[in-house]
């Protein structure tokens, strides 16, 4: 998908980098197991709010609301594209990849302490739309008996 991306996508058609992040890629197994995150979904979906309302919208901010919201700080890293009409998930991420290497020569989602997820995705008037991710740096615990419980109750509720 990564090398779709780059010769389809006008965002990644400059990328630099490219053959880095697949040889990368091609070295890793599989990617590491990323979960939804109630406060950042929350996190994301507020800052979206406030975004695309603006012009121009201002593309970050998700891990500052993370943190308000929770009330501690909680390691995370953003990311922000506008204007990116038609896609899948799995384009997204490979988007991201693409570009996130050609900036840094990393992505948040190759990193193994990365283990949570929010995604806000709206319409807005200054870009057609702003897709907000942030990615959680919080390590994966082993499930305990209270933990499976409360999701049971969860899922009860549902």
């Amino acid at each position: 998908m990564v090398k779709e991306v780059k010769a389809t996508n006008p965002l990644c058609y400059n990328a630099k980098h490219t053959d880095s992040l697949i040889k990368m890629l091609e070295q890793n197994e599989q990617l590491p197991e990323i979960r939804w995150d109630i406060p950042a979904v929350d996190a994301v979906t507020k800052v979206n709010e406030t975004s695309i309302q603006q012009n121009p919208a201002p593309f970050a901010g998700s891990s500052e609301k993370l943190n308000q919201l929770v009330g501690v700080k909680i390691p995370s890293e953003d990311f922000s594209l506008p204007g990116l009409m038609t896609f899948s998930g799995v384009q997204l991420v490979a988007i991201q990849m693409v570009l996130d290497f050609d900036k840094k020569a990393s992505t948040p989602l190759l990193k193994p302490d990365v283990t949570r997820c929010g995604v806000s995705v709206m319409d807005c008037p200054a870009t057609g739309n702003l897709i907000q991710v942030l990615y959680v740096m919080l390590p994966m615990q082993p499930p305990t008996e209270e933990s499976i419980n409360q999701w049971r109750k969860d899922q009860a509720l549902m």
